[in-house]
Formats: structure tokens, sequence, C-alpha cells
């Protein structure tokens, strides 16, 4: 019975040892890379093709924001602060605005997110929230955000 033990244990510890293991930076998650259909159809014919692997996680955030999350009692609905982006990195700022009737700003919650080509078949995730009001919870928004993703695409590290 010991030497059994004594077996599962090593084995267990030489596939660990075996396992590649993931640097992530703070705040950095992790994803597989999911690149379309047609990407990998390209690719297969043209050497040189780079398929654009932060796309489908942008499109998800989109959806998400759109369709899927309830702003902030009395807040207006998410919308999209366009940021400069190329095919390896994509940067995306949702903010939802509280406004009292005379058009004053009396509350704004931001959520930025970062999406960078890692290589190597993975995508790197940031995402950065504030709230000017206390009464918002911004780690519940971003606990449904992230469960989003996590739901769309396979999570490989987290430094979160």
């Amino acid at each position: 019975m010991r030497k059994a033990l004594g077996l599962l244990f090593v084995l267990a510890l030489a596939l660990s040892a075996c396992a590649p293991q993931i640097e992530t930076g703070k705040g950095e998650m992790v994803f597989e890379a999911v690149s379309a259909g047609t990407d990998a159809l390209i690719s297969r014919t043209d050497p040189t093709y780079r398929p654009d692997v932060t796309a489908p996680f942008a499109a998800e955030l989109a959806v998400f924001y759109s369709v899927r999350v309830t702003a902030p009692a009395g807040y207006s609905p998410f919308t999209i602060v366009q940021q400069p982006s190329n095919p390896r990195e994509v940067r995306a700022t949702y903010v939802a605005r509280k406004v009292d009737a005379q058009g004053k700003v009396l509350g704004t919650v931001e959520m930025s997110w970062l999406v960078r080509e890692r290589g190597q078949g993975m995508v790197s995730v940031f995402l950065t929230s504030r709230s000017d009001d206390p009464q918002v919870d911004v780690r519940a928004l971003e606990a449904q955000a992230l469960s989003h993703l996590t739901s769309r695409f396979r999570l490989l590290a987290s430094g979160r």
C-alpha cells in the first residue's frame, strides 16, 4: 500500500512538472486564443497570414456590454469609448453615467479592457475598473464580465 501511494505521488509530481507553467503579471489573465474558421483555412494555404486572435475577445465584450450586463440603477447603459487598436492589441473602455435632470454627471463607472496577443496561441487580458460612486459595486460588475469571458474562452492562467 505504501509503495502504491509513493508511486502515485511520484507520478503526480512528474506530471505536474511536465505541464507548461504560464507566468502572469499582476492583473493579467491568459486565455487560449481562438481564431475564426476562415482564419484557420487561410493560414493553411498562406503561411504569411496572421489571424486576428484578439477580435473574438473584443466581439464577446461588445456582446456582453450590449446584451448581458445591466448598468447600476440610475445609470445609462454602458457605451464604448473607442480607442486605437490593431490586430495584436485591442483597447476598449465601457462607460456608464448617472446624470441628473439638468445633465450634470453624478457618477461614472468605467471598465477598461486591454486584450493583447501573447503568442504561442495565447491572449493576455487585463481589466481595470473604477467608479466615483461608492454605492456601485465595481467588483460585482467585474465578476459578471469575467464570468462571461471564461464561459466563452478557456482561461489558462490568472494573476488576478
